[in-house]
């Protein structure tokens, strides 16, 4: 049995970490695996299904508590997070070299920037490397160049959409395979689609809108009071989503439910009618395909270019131009007509199943079968 190794930066919550997780879940049969991880979290988020884990460092980045320190002007505290963070970076950069002069598998599959550097450098010739992107650029010219670099060495380059396969693939002489993203979470009880429960799932950064989706939540319950707006992720933005929710008095319409394992947001999908995605950038919409499994009705804001892809065959349900005015209109929309809003999930639900697990092990296998 040939045997990957694919190289990780942490176990926590995060989309390359639920990336990992899938992608050991479609090839567990056929291969075996090996996951290293750099750091070790806190508290592990995902499964990795009939994968060896090996963590190069028993503790996470502290980069967080570094950037706090240092804003909070405690001197003391700031030298002794910066001493650490130091530390932490040499460990980083040692112990994945180590790792990677080792690796004596087929194949080996990055998912940072980094990782592409070191292995293109140190890897054994005879392994076939293969790089994954899950960012989008956002014609940020500094990480175009960044990408394009550090891919040099290394046999193939998958993109996790139609747009970052189109925009990379004759910016290299790496060869660029698209492979979308899959979900493998499975919901058999279906949302009934009889209440006004909107419901939004990830980090708390900035890049994924959420104050604008509480902006889109006051204009909503302003004009249907029965609507309440579920807010599953945590994150550094926590501390402003909360103070809007106090400045629009939405604390009992809007529930932060910090993280949650899959089983958990299953159930809170399943038990909503409507899915907000607010993301300036989005690579691929992962979430808006699960919520589709669960039954309920997706809808984005068009800056999402992953949203675009996912939804490319139902423009109504893509916001142009970040409007929080339009989309709190379309919501109201959906929730007045019920059967329209029936009609158009049972028709969006169908076009899921091209990036069901199945359908996207298949263009996998033929990748690593390709030589």
């Amino acid at each position: 049995m040939k045997k990957i190794s694919i190289l990780a930066l942490h176990d926590g919550v995060g989309g390359a970490e639920k990336y990992i997780s899938t992608l050991c879940l479609m090839l567990k049969d056929l291969y075996e695996i090996e996951v290293i991880f750099t750091y070790k979290s806190k508290d592990k988020v995902y499964d990795y299904p009939g994968a060896q884990i090996t963590y190069l460092i028993n503790d996470i980045s502290n980069r967080e508590e570094f950037k706090n320190a240092l804003k909070s002007k405690k001197f003391f505290l700031t030298f002794k997070e910066g001493i650490k963070s130091v530390k932490l970076l040499y460990l980083k950069r040692k112990l994945n070299i180590k790792a990677i002069k080792n690796i004596t598998s087929d194949y080996i599959i990055t998912t940072r920037a980094f990782h592409n550097k070191y292995v293109g450098k140190y890897a054994k010739k005879n392994i076939i490397k293969i790089a994954t992107e899950h960012n989008h650029h956002n014609n940020n010219t500094k990480y175009i160049k960044k990408t394009l670099n550090c891919i040099k060495k290394l046999d193939y380059f998958v993109l996790v959409s139609k747009e970052l396969y189109e925009f990379y693939k004759d910016k290299t002489e790496v060869k660029c395979f698209y492979i979308p993203n899959t979900y493998d979470l499975k919901i058999k009880i279906k949302s009934k689609l009889n209440n006004s429960k909107i419901i939004s799932v990830g980090r708390l950064n900035p890049e994924k809108g959420f104050l604008d989706l509480i902006e889109v939540m006051k204009k909503i319950n302003e004009k249907n009071k029965d609507a309440e707006l579920t807010l599953i992720g945590d994150g550094p933005e926590k501390e402003k989503i909360i103070s809007k929710i106090e400045e629009y008095h939405l604390e009992n319409k809007v529930h932060l439910l910090g993280f949650l394992n899959s089983e958990e947001i299953s159930k809170h999908l399943a038990n909503s009618t409507i899915y907000l995605m607010t993301s300036y950038t989005e690579s691929f919409g992962i979430v808006l395909l699960e919520a589709m499994e669960a039954g309920i009705l997706p809808l984005a804001f068009d800056s999402a270019q992953g949203a675009c892809e996912v939804l490319e065959n139902d423009k109504e349900l893509l916001i142009p131009n970040r409007d929080t005015n339009q989309m709190a209109k379309r919501v109201l929309y959906y929730l007045n007509n019920r059967e329209i809003l029936k009609e158009k999930e049972q028709s969006n639900s169908k076009r899921k199943n091209k990036y069901n697990v199945k359908e996207v092990r298949k263009l996998w296998l033929k990748l690593l079968e390709t030589r």
